[in-house]
C-alpha cells in the first residue's frame, strides 16, 4: 500500500475565488506506474489531490475506516481484487461515495452490470482525460443522493413523531383532500383516535372520508357541510361542534370539529383541510350542569325576592294600619289631656312637645312604609316611575322627567316590582356618583315586553366598572332582569353620561294601555 500526495496550487488573480479543498481520492490499483499516471492526469486539473493505493479487501476496508475520501477509483481486474470486489467492500463499509472504474478492457457488457452493481462511471484507461470530470460528476450525484438520504429521513422522522403524537391525542388529527368541484372529500389521513371515538378505523376513514359524515345526526350534519362549504369558498378556518350518531337508549356523544383549508402544491381544483375531532361531551354536560345550576338558582332568586318583597309588604301594611292607629289613638289621649290641664302653663307646652313627636312618628312610619313598598306599585309600572321621579326630583334637585308610550302598563306584579327597583337603583347611582343634572326616564311597551331606559347626563361611568366583581348594585339589577327573562344593558362615555337599559316580558294577562 502506497500513499502519494500532489499538490498544485494556482495562483489566485483579482476577484477569481479561492480554489476548492484537495481532492481526496481511494485507488485501488496493483500498478504503480498506473497510479502515478492516474495522479497525473487528476492533478492536471490544477486541484490538489489527497490519495491511497490499495490492492486488496483488507487495504481496502482498512483505508475507508481509517480516513474521509471524496471519491474510490478502481482498476477492474487485479490479481487478488476486481471492481466487484471493492464495490461490495464499499457496500459493506456503509459509506456512500462516488465509485469509478478504470479499464483498459472492460466491454460493454461487464460495465452495465458494475453501473447495475451501483458503480457510478467508468472510464477507459485509453480516454482518462474523461476522468477528473467523470469524478466531479459523481461526487456532485453522491452528494446529491446523501442531501435527498438526509431529506427522507428527517421526513419519515418528521411522520414518525407527528404519527406519536396523533396516535396519543385525545381525539383524532386529520387532513383531507377536498374536490371543490364535487364539493366532497376524496381521501386523507386519520389518527387512531377515530376508532376510539367512532368505532371504525382510521384506515377505512382515511380510503372514505365521507364515511364521517353517516356518523352525524341528521340535523347537525347539514351545518357542517355548510360550514365546510363556506370554509372552502372563502379559505377560512371552520369551527362546529355537533352530535354523533348513539345507540338506541344512550347519549349522543358530542365532538368539536376545528380544521382549516389551503391550496393544493400541485391540483388547482383541491384543497388539503387539515385539522382535529374533540370529543366534548364532557365539556357539554359540564356545560348543562352549570346552565342547569344557574336555573336553579334563578328560580330560587325569584322565591327569594317574591318572600322579600312580600313581607316588605306586610311591614308596610302593618306599619300604616297598626302603627298609624296606634299614634292616632295617642294624638287623642294627648289632645284631651291637655284640654284637661288648660290652667297649667308647663302641662299644656308638655302635651304639644308630645303632640309634635307623634306627628313627626307618624311621618316616619309613612316613609319607611313608603320605602319598604309604595303603594304606587299596584297602579302600573308608568304611573310607579312616575312617583319615583317626582321623589327623586324632590330630595336630590336633579330635574328628572318620564315619557312613555302607553299611558298604563302592568307587566305583572313581579315585573313591576322588578323595573321598579331597577330604576330605584340607578337613580341612587346617579344621585351618589353621576355629578349629573338631568335625567331622562322612557318607557316603551310592545305586545311581547316592556322597556326602560334612564339616562343621565353626568360624567360616565368609570372604565369597565361593569365587569368588577364588586359591582354589586350593577349586578343585582342585571339578576333581576334576568330572573324574570329579561336584560340590562350599560352603556357609557366618559363625560357623555349613562344609559341603563333593561327589559322584561309582560306576564301572561300583562297589557299596555295606548295614550
Amino acid at each position: 500500500m502506497n500513499d502519494v500526495g500532489l499538490q498544485r496550487d494556482s495562483q489566485a488573480q483579482g476577484d477569481v475565488p479561492p480554489a476548492p479543498g484537495p481532492l481526496r481520492i481511494l485507488a485501488v490499483e496493483d500498478s504503480p506506474s498506473d497510479y502515478e499516471y492516474l495522479l497525473a492526469v487528476l492533478g492536471g486539473s490544477g486541484r490538489s489531490v489527497i490519495s491511497r493505493r490499495v490492492e486488496d479487501e483488507q487495504s481496502m476496508a482498512a483505508a475507508l475506516a481509517d480516513a474521509e475520501w471524496d471519491a474510490v477509483i478502481s482498476d477492474n481486474k487485479l490479481p487478488r481484487f476486481s471492481a466487484t470486489g471493492a464495490l461490495e467492500t464499499l457496500r459493506r463499509s456503509g459509506k456512500d461515495l462516488p465509485f469509478i472504474i478504470v479499464s483498459g478492457t472492460i466491454g460493454e457488457e461487464v460495465a452495465v452490470q458494475a453501473m447495475q452493481a451501483g458503480a457510478d462511471d467508468y472510464v477507459m484507461k485509453s480516454n482518462l482525460l474523461r476522468l477528473m470530470p467523470a469524478v466531479e460528476r459523481s461526487i456532485q450525484a453522491a452528494e446529491s443522493r446523501r442531501k435527498r438520504r438526509k431529506a427522507k429521513r428527517k421526513q419519515r422522522e418528521s411522520e414518525e413523531r407527528l404519527q406519536a403524537v396523533a396516535s396519543n391525542f385525545p381525539g383524532v388529527v386529520f387532513q383531507l383532500r377536498y374536490d371543490q368541484r364535487r364539493h366532497r372529500f376524496t381521501s386523507g389521513f386519520f389518527s387512531a383516535g377515530a376508532e376510539r371515538l367512532m368505532g371504525v378505523s382510521a384506515e377505512e376513514l382515511g380510503d372514505a372520508p365521507e364515511v364521517f359524515f353517516t356518523f352525524i345526526g341528521a340535523s347537525d350534519r347539514a351545518s357542517l357541510e355548510q360550514a365546510v362549504n363556506a370554509g372552502a369558498r372563502n379559505g377560512e378556518t371552520i369551527r362546529w361542534e355537533g352530535r354523533l350518531k348513539s345507540a338506541p337508549g344512550s347519549e349522543p356523544p358530542w365532538v368539536e370539529l376545528c380544521a382549516t383549508p389551503r391550496a393544493h402544491s400541485a391540483e388547482k381544483d383541491t384543497l388539503i383541510w387539515e385539522g382535529v375531532i374533540i370529543d366534548a361531551t364532557a365539556r357539554k354536560r359540564a356545560e348543562q350542569k352549570l346552565i342547569e345550576s344557574q336555573e336553579t338558582l334563578r328560580a330560587v332568586t325569584v322565591h327569594h325576592e317574591s318572600e322579600i318583597e312580600e313581607e316588605r309588604e306586610r311591614f308596610a301594611r302593618e306599619l300604616h294600619d297598626e302603627s298609624g292607629s296606634l299614634l292616632t289613638a295617642l294624638k287623642i289621649s294627648i289632645a284631651n289631656l291637655a284640654g284637661r290641664c288648660e290652667a297649667n302653663d308647663d302641662v299644656a307646652s308638655a302635651t304639644r312637645q308630645c303632640t309634635e313627636l307623634v306627628d313627626a312618628a307618624a311621618q316616619s312610619a309613612r316613609r319607611i312604609a313608603l320605602a319598604l313598598r309604595p303603594p304606587v306599585l299596584d297602579s302600573g309600572i308608568v304611573e310607579t316611575a312616575r312617583w319615583q321621579s317626582r321623589e327623586f326630583e324632590k330630595h336630590t334637585g336633579i330635574r328628572c322627567k318620564v315619557s312613555s308610550n302607553v299611558a298604563e302598563c302592568d307587566p305583572g306584579r313581579a315585573q313591576t316590582t322588578a323595573l321598579f327597583r331597577i330604576l330605584q337603583e340607578a337613580l341612587t347611582n346617579i344621585a351618589k356618583h353621576a355629578g349629573a343634572t338631568e335625567v331622562d326616564i322612557q318607557l316603551f311597551a310592545d305586545s311581547s315586553e316592556i322597556t326602560l331606559e334612564i339616562r343621565d347626563n353626568g360624567k360616565g361611568l368609570p372604565e369597565k366598572q361593569t365587569a368588577r366583581p364588586d359591582a354589586f348594585g350593577l349586578r343585582g339589577m342585571t339578576e333581576r332582569a334576568r330572573v324574570h327573562g329579561g336584560w340590562v344593558e350599560f352603556s357609557s362615555q366618559p363625560g357623555k353620561g349613562t344609559t341603563v337599559m333593561a327589559a322584561v316580558p309582560l306576564a301572561a294577562g300583562g297589557e299596555g294601555t295606548a295614550q
